[in-house]
């Protein structure tokens, strides 16, 4: 039963990484309020209100299972220019039945409100000692918008993936919209499409009583999942501990741990 579960949750569509990894509406890993992790990963244009370098590591331990663990590292890099280069790998399952994806994205400010990101990533799927792995190169490309407090962001994944007929690589529509109601409360509203799949909607929240400490929570009607995080910074380290809940198959916790400098 076990590995009827893998194969379900490790052969679906690769641009499914991120509805899975978003753990029901975690505000933090939304496209439009995402942590430096995820916005590398899943929409580098946010990349470009960062101020310093920053390395972060991420891990998850999806439903409990050790075989669907999930580990990443992050790479940013502000240049002078207005310009934001980053580097993303993220792995998920074991050397034998699992995922590799990498990502190389650059970002431009365009205005100061208004920036745009283009990423080309590889992706490994393993899928046993006795079958080839897939390899499939591709492109994304991600825009931010803010306009007062209103927050905008789109990213679409695998467009090569538009013009061929492949079993495991799947196009990714990803459109997002955030509100800042004062500097104690945001929330956000995210819709995602991949592939044959339906759409999924997910919503959150972000309560940060002081500047040191936030509060999220989350639900994705489409999934049964419901989340909560903790997130807090201390001079130039930054970190999330989050756990999201699905009816069926339990709980996800997850850590992000990051260094700015």
């Amino acid at each position: 039963m076990l590995m009827r579960l893998l194969t379900i949750l490790m052969l679906c569509p690769f641009a499914s990484m991120h509805s899975q990894s978003i753990n029901g509406g975690i505000i933090s890993k939304s496209i439009v309020y995402a942590n430096y992790y995820h916005q590398i990963l899943y929409n580098p244009s946010l990349t470009s209100s960062a101020k310093q370098k920053n390395i972060s590591l991420f891990n998850e331990n999806r439903y409990l299972i050790k075989e669907l663990q999930s580990n990443g590292l992050t790479f940013l890099l502000p240049l002078k220019t207005n310009n934001y280069w980053s580097f993303g790998f993220c792995q998920k399952g074991n050397i034998h039945f699992g995922r590799y994806y990498i990502v190389i994205s650059l970002a431009k400010k365009l205005q100061e409100n208004l920036s745009v990101a283009s990423s080309f990533n590889y992706t490994i799927q393993k899928q046993g000692e006795d079958y080839n792995s897939i390899n499939h190169f591709d492109g994304n490309i991600s825009l931010s918008y803010k306009v007062g407090n209103l927050s905008l962001a789109t990213s679409i994944h695998n467009i090569y993936s538009f013009f061929q007929d492949d079993l495991f690589v799947y196009p990714a529509i990803y459109f997002a919209t955030g509100y800042k109601m004062n500097n104690y409360l945001k929330y956000f509203v995210e819709f995602d499409k991949f592939g044959f799949n339906g759409l999924i909607i997910s919503g959150g929240i972000s309560v940060s009583p002081n500047d040191k400490i936030t509060i999220n929570l989350g639900s994705s009607g489409k999934n049964n999942i419901i989340s909560i995080g903790v997130g807090g910074n201390y001079r130039s380290y930054e970190f999330e501990i989050d756990c999201s809940y699905h009816i069926m198959l339990g709980l996800t916790p997850s850590l992000c741990f990051a260094k700015n400098f």
